[in-house]
C-alpha cells in the first residue's frame, strides 16, 4: 500500500512513519516544505508523478495563540487544504484519512463525542469549510 502523508514532521506525522515502516506500508512523507496543500496546484501536481492508494491528511495549523491573530492561513492550512486534498482523493477514488482534534467541539456535552457530533469550535484554528458534498 503506498500512503501520500502530510504533516510528516509533526508529532502525528512522525508517529505514522514509525508505525507504518514497521508495518511494511510504503509511506511518501511531505511536509509544509515540500507540499503546500493549500496550494492547488502542488496538490494536483503530485498526483501527476505517484499512484497512492491511501492518503493520510496530519498537516494542520495548530498554534491556537497564532491563528486568533493569522486567521487566513490558519484557514488555508484547516480548510482549503483539507478541501484540495478531498477533492483529488475523490478524482482518483482513494480514501483520504483526515486526522483533527476535540477543538473542533466546544467541551460542552457531558457525554463522549461521537464522529458524526455536530462540531462548534471556539477557536478560529478550527473552522473549517461549510459543509458541501464534492460528488
Amino acid at each position: 500500500m503506498k500512503i501520500l502523508l502530510t504533516g510528516a514532521k509533526g508529532q502525528v506525522g512522525n508517529e505514522i512513519q514509525r508505525r507504518s515502516a514497521k508495518l511494511g506500508l510504503t509511506v511518501i512523507p511531505t511536509s509544509r516544505a515540500t507540499l503546500d496543500i493549500s496550494d492547488k496546484t502542488q496538490v494536483a501536481a503530485i498526483f501527476e508523478h505517484e499512484d497512492f492508494d491511501l492518503i493520510i491528511n496530519a498537516a494542520a495549523y495548530t498554534a491556537v495563540d497564532n491563528a486568533e491573530s493569522d486567521k487566513e492561513a490558519a484557514f488555508q492550512v484547516n480548510a482549503v487544504g483539507v478541501e484540495h486534498l478531498a477533492r483529488l482523493a475523490i478524482q482518483h477514488a482513494i480514501p483520504l484519512f483526515h486526522v483533527s482534534t476535540d477543538y473542533v467541539f466546544d467541551g460542552e456535552t457531558t457525554v463522549a463525542y461521537q464522529e458524526t457530533a455536530k462540531t462548534n469550535p471556539v477557536s478560529y484554528t478550527h473552522l473549517t469549510l461549510p459543509t458541501t458534498p464534492y460528488v
